[in-house]
């Protein structure tokens, strides 16, 4: 998705929640982080990452590097439709 859709689905969310509320099964989520940079992202954990050695984190779906998130709404865009996108 593009820098200008993502900011079209965070204006138009009707709410706004804060991580403490974020879902952690996988979920993609649209996001913030304090820079006010937008990523969709999902809660990374094993078999993702290597139990023995990675803490589970947040990852943008585009590269699966680290995204500090701050706020999130629900995700514009279907998993399907995020795997078709980044695969």
């Amino acid at each position: 998705m593009t820098e200008e859709e993502l900011e079209a689905a965070w204006a138009a969310a009707p709410v706004v929640y804060t991580m403490e509320s974020a879902p952690t099964l996988n979920t993609p989520i649209l996001a913030r982080d304090a820079d006010g940079d937008l990523a969709l992202i999902r809660w990374r954990v094993h078999p993702d990452v290597d139990e023995e050695i990675d803490d589970p984190y947040w990852a943008r779906f585009d590269t699966d590097e680290l995204f500090d998130p701050v706020a999130w709404v629900p995700s514009p865009v279907t998993i399907d439709e995020i795997l078709v996108l980044y695969g």
